[in-house]
């Protein structure tokens, strides 16, 4: 008795092979047209003062600003980089401060000088 093969040479089709592996991702598409420019932001704060103040073994020390601000309407932030003690601003201007700690201190205090809006 003859084998009988399904889809064999008297079908019309012929008999479907295994698959084989996956081949290569293509490469990638071009980038896409670039969208338009958004809104400009909020301003930032431009009148701002910054710098450091070394303290040897004292209580005060004087800040002048590079130039100064519009006026004496500001606030001071201060990082006292270990020092330990409470520091205070006095004899605030245009163009800068006194910084103040209630003991004595050796050290750098950095500080920052905003605008008030």
């Amino acid at each position: 008795m003859p084998l009988t093969i399904p889809g064999g040479s008297g079908s019309p089709r012929g008999y479907q092979g295994l698959r084989g592996t996956a081949g290569a991702a293509g490469a990638a598409g071009a980038v896409g047209a670039r969208g338009p420019q958004g809104a400009p932001g909020a301003p930032g704060p431009v009148n701002y003062r910054g710098g450091s103040v070394t303290f040897s073994n004292q209580m005060s020390r004087p800040v002048t600003f590079s130039s100064p601000l519009p006026s004496a309407s500001y606030e001071v932030l201060f990082n006292p980089n270990g020092m330990a003690g409470t520091f205070t601003v006095t004899g605030q201007t245009a163009s800068g401060f006194t910084a103040n700690c209630g003991t004595m201190v050796t050290g750098t205090l950095n500080w920052l000088a905003i605008m008030l809006q």
